[in-house]
């Protein structure tokens, strides 16, 4: 998990895929992490396996950008949360994961410098990759049971499917929301 949060990291800020891969000074950590995984791609494309994850709009378009890969099976928290969550404004990881596992994250290192050598990342800066994503799961458990509760969980596989289209339009430019009068 914390490989595929650096991972989309670097391809979202600059295209470090390949300079990730060809990495041989890598801290020992990644480098096991790279050597368990052999085909990422495998991994992203395999209907049996879900990917979990925070706002992914922006994450399956670089991965499938810069893999040239088709995402599936994912699970967007933010996405089940605005669903299902609806006496809240606070959609945020931060939010999901104190709401649903009592804990409180620092996000003030998203905005760090990401832009180094991975060999380079400051503990703190995995740590952060790993907090990002240890809870999601728990959340993801939570969020799944109240779509069910709420009658909503068609609702949110359709907006997942329409998820793709979403990004097609981001990637020809239609930043804005084309349903908007």
């Amino acid at each position: 998990i914390l490989f595929m949060h650096v991972l989309i990291w670097g391809l979202m800020l600059i295209p470090l895929y390949s300079k990730i891969l060809s990495m041989s000074n890598a801290n020992e950590r990644l480098q096991k992490i790279l050597k368990c995984i052999d085909d990422i791609e495998f991994i992203l494309e395999n209907n049996e396996i879900t990917k979990i994850g925070h706002y992914l709009r922006y994450d399956v378009s670089g991965l499938e950008y810069f893999l040239k890969c088709n995402v599936k099976n994912i699970f967007d928290t933010k996405i089940a949360s605005k669903l299902c969550r609806t006496y809240s404004q606070s959609h945020g990881l931060k939010d999901l994961v104190m709401e649903f596992c009592n804990k409180k994250i620092d996000k003030r290192l998203g905005s760090s410098d990401w832009n180094k050598n991975v060999d380079e990342l400051t503990d703190a800066q995995l740590q952060y990759c790993s907090n990002d994503v240890i809870y999601l799961h728990k959340i993801k458990d939570a969020l799944y049971k109240m779509l069910v509760r709420e009658n909503r969980l068609e609702l949110y596989e359709s907006c997942i499917q329409f998820l793709k289209t979403r990004i097609k339009l981001d990637q020809s430019g239609f930043a804005e929301d084309i349903f908007q009068h």
